[in-house]
């Protein structure tokens, strides 16, 4: 059974794909990455989503 944030997920997950095959259907094949980034980006936050572009972060590798 699922409960309230594997469907909030699913949902996020359904927002994020469908607006990246849009944006690919409607820009069509050829650009630069950086074209379908940023076309994405603009999507994403059209769609009421709060994300960032390439943000940096730190990471720390750990022996095992």
């Amino acid at each position: 059974m699922k409960d309230n944030n594997d469907v909030y997920h699913q949902e996020l997950i359904d927002t994020i794909l469908k607006q990246f095959y849009r944006v690919y259907h409607d820009s069509g094949y050829g650009f630069l990455e950086r074209v379908y980034q940023n076309t994405l980006y603009f999507a994403l936050l059209d769609e009421g989503l709060k994300c960032e572009v390439e943000n940096r972060y730190k990471s720390i590798m750990m022996d095992t």
